[in-house]
């Protein structure tokens, strides 16, 4: 472990890790810098100036959120410079930000409006017009539709850089991205696309002012008015922490709810937007009883009723308890304990689309590790899996690898496409996706007669020989 660095905020001694930038030594202190820009999940660009501290022998002020920590240095986060800086970042953002908090959606739940009522000034000195972006002279409305759920209030953009970096980083785009300069800076796509990936929505919740808003939540319901419940989403594996909020019965929209060791506070959109799932018209919402040859619904009272009865009727033989894969661990573990101890030798299935095979059993599948423990792999190798389908969380921790120069490799008749971040297919014909491990094998075991593309067969060798900790990860075109 490196040695630590001893440095003095506010006066206070804290000792961090060396590479650790001031903002998060505050924190450790308890000590909270205002910020829009920053975000540690995110490549730090030190883009909105809000965070700027005072470090003595420094010329100027620094931004915490971009400088990291140096032996013995003193830092100043609320000295009348400081104050003053913080004034003046927000009355420029304010110059031309629109007063519109009555009806933007993130009233209540704005960084913009929260850090003026704590920081900023109490009056405005300007009274000229507002500048106000138009792509079009005759635009009556500043909302913008991005794609098919992400629409856009460019006058309200402080210029955070969080959604193209969210964009760049989780999804591997560039078509979200900062467009001229200076005063005329905005973000926006090009001409010829829709936004839409997988996280979109990730855009909308980290944005701390109004610009970006989900087309599912906008203008139907102000936050404050909204009740979260802590849960789990249950549309793929991944298991990611949400909250849903909710009013009067009605649910509104799913919020991430931060756990490092699985989602690191980004959900993907099926997750996100699939919350009104349970308001379909199709869903069953009542218990239902056979009646001869007919479906009829019953009350929970009776349906419960019917159940203790048929349960002092039947042995465990005769009886088979049938799960959905909706269920989350602990519900489904609960009711196959139940039906185990209440009719032992009663039978108990889940329902699925995988047939399993003889070769991939149930006692094969899942990660053997955890979601946080996966990063650290020194090489992946993926096998019929789309990770934008089945398994998004995991494609973040991939491509967190991969931008450490992990090597990742994707056997499948397909190709996989993960924007930005390098990946190295390796073409498969159905169901021979594990003759090609047994020729990696080989091949790590000093066969190089083997039947891989030659362009990628020697940088596998290296791969394989050097890595001391492979993981592998199968999906559902290979147990099919």
């Amino acid at each position: 472990m490196a040695n630590l660095i001893m440095l003095n905020i506010d006066g206070q001694d804290v000792e961090v890790e060396p590479g650790t930038y001031i903002i998060e030594a505050a924190r450790k202190l308890g000590i909270e810098i205002p910020t829009f820009c920053y975000d540690q999940r995110l490549k730090s660009v030190g883009a909105c100036r809000m965070c700027l501290v005072e470090v003595e022998k420094s010329p100027k002020l620094v931004a915490s959120c971009a400088t990291p920590v140096a032996p013995g240095m003193v830092v100043k986060t609320n000295s009348e410079k400081v104050i003053k800086a913080r004034k003046s970042v927000l009355e420029f953002l304010l110059v031309n930000h629109p007063l519109d908090c009555p009806t933007c959606d993130k009233g209540g739940e704005c960084t913009l409006q929260n850090l003026t009522f704590q920081y900023g000034p109490t009056v405005s000195r300007l009274s000229e017009d507002k500048f106000r972006f138009q792509d079009d002279p005759n635009q009556k409305f500043d909302d913008i539709k991005l794609g098919p759920e992400i629409w856009m209030n460019k006058n309200r953009c402080i210029i955070c850089y969080k959604c193209v970096r969210i964009a760049r980083d989780l999804a591997g785009g560039a078509d979200l991205g900062i467009f001229q300069r200076g005063a005329f800076a905005k973000v926006d796509i090009p001409k010829e696309i829709k936004y839409a990936n997988e996280f979109s929505g990730n855009t909308v919740e980290n944005c701390p002012v109004g610009a970006l808003m989900s087309d599912s939540f906008r203008y139907k319901i102000r936050s404050w008015l909204l009740k979260g419940t802590d849960s789990v989403c249950w549309l793929c594996p991944d298991g990611c922490n949400i909250t849903i909020e909710h009013n009067q019965g009605r649910i509104y929209r799913h919020q991430s709810r931060r756990n490092d060791d699985v989602d690191m506070g980004f959900i993907c959109d099926k997750g996100r937007y699939g919350f009104d799932i349970t308001s379909h018209p199709e869903r069953i919402t009542v218990p239902h009883a056979v009646n001869g040859d007919n479906l009829e619904k019953v009350s929970y009272d009776e349906a419960l009723a019917m159940m203790v009865h048929r349960f002092t009727e039947v042995q465990g033989e005769t009886s088979a308890l049938l799960l959905d894969t909706s269920l989350t661990n602990e519900n489904a573990f609960s009711a196959a304990d139940y039906f185990q101890t209440k009719l032992p030798g009663s039978s108990i299935a889940i329902t699925s689309e995988i047939e399993l095979n003889d070769i991939m059993s149930y006692g094969h599948l899942g990660l053997s590790v955890s979601l946080s423990e996966l990063e650290n792999a020194d090489l992946v190798i993926i096998l019929g899996c789309d990770l934008a389908v089945e398994h998004p969380i995991i494609g973040l921790r991939i491509k967190k690898l991969i931008n450490k120069g992990v090597p990742v490799y994707f056997i499948s008749p397909r190709q996989l496409y993960l924007g930005r971040f390098n990946v190295y297919n390796i073409r498969a014909n159905y169901g021979r996706e594990f003759r090609v491990i047994e020729d990696i094998i080989s091949l790590r075991n000093g066969n190089d007669d083997i039947k891989i593309n030659k362009d990628i067969k020697e940088q596998l060798k290296l791969n394989i020989t050097s890595a001391k900790n492979i993981h592998m990860i199968a999906g559902g075109d290979l147990l099919t």
